[in-house]
């Protein structure tokens, strides 16, 4: 599951959030969004350990996933993309007045089944990687994000590995069931091609048999 976790906030109040997994990182992030330099890069990503926390900043919402390093950032940030054109264009001005979480019930959901999608989705990194091209997002400003923790502070990111496998194994089931569904519906519309086949065949053979269209001999017979 490449990507763990997702928020949209304004400054600190986050206004939506989903994560399929456990872990404490609901609790990193908010630290984080007290710290992050806001406004002064559109788009970043900081390292810590083997995550990575992206974000992009539009229109003074700050959009945010933390994602496995193995996920890199073409993907990543193709998602926020999304997230962010779904997110305003859903709410618009409302998000600047609004109370924490007030966007939780009705976009929780959506913001699900987004994540998702571009969990299972292996044609989205592909996409990524163009949007990658077209929107400059190899300009990305990677760093460490000890640089933005005080001196002395320290935060550490538990992830339930269980939960984090129990949802790689739904993710299995899931392609297997459609991988079984598309060779069931591949082999009926060969079975179907066949008979069609035999049916062809065996009609003009008939036809050829009894002198014509019309089978004039049999009939006669």
């Amino acid at each position: 599951m490449p990507l763990i976790y997702a928020l949209a906030a304004r400054g600190s109040v986050v206004l939506a959030e989903h994560s399929d997994m456990e872990g404490n990182f609901p609790t990193v992030t908010r630290l984080l969004l007290c710290k992050l330099p806001t406004g002064q890069k559109e788009k970043m990503s900081y390292v810590y350990d083997r995550y990575i926390f992206h974000y992009m900043v539009v229109r003074g919402i700050t959009f945010l996933t933390m994602a496995d390093d193995a996920a890199g950032f073409a993907l990543p940030f193709a998602f926020l993309e999304d997230f962010a054109k779904s997110f305003l264009a859903m709410y618009g001005a409302t998000v600047h007045t609004a109370i924490a979480l007030a966007m939780q019930n009705s976009y929780g959901p959506r913001l699900k089944d987004l994540m998702d999608s571009f969990n299972e989705n292996h044609q989205a990194e592909a996409m990524g990687r163009l949007r990658m091209q077209i929107d400059g997002i190899h300009n990305v400003l990677i760093d460490n994000i000890d640089k933005i923790l005080q001196r002395g502070e320290r935060i550490d990111i538990l992830v339930d590995q269980s939960e984090r496998l129990n949802q790689e194994s739904v993710q299995f089931r899931r392609q297997a069931r459609r991988l079984k569904n598309a060779v069931w519906w591949r082999s009926v519309r060969v079975g179907l091609m066949f008979l069609l086949l035999v049916a062809t065949l065996g009609t003009i053979i008939g036809m050829i048999s009894c002198g014509g269209v019309t089978f004039p001999s049999c009939r006669n017979s």
